[in-house]
């Protein structure tokens, strides 16, 4: 795949990254649930 953007790569790469990794996009998910509640409490 081509970007024309190398923000756009990275951010492809670290998503790639949290997928590949055992547990991680888990961790993700949790992080984003948990802060998501918190702005709208």
């Amino acid at each position: 795949m081509r970007w024309k953007k190398k923000k756009g790569a990275k951010t492809i790469l670290s998503l790639r990254d949290l997928v590949q990794s055992k547990g991680r996009w888990q961790q993700f998910l949790d992080k984003i649930q948990q802060y998501s509640t918190q702005v709208f409490i």
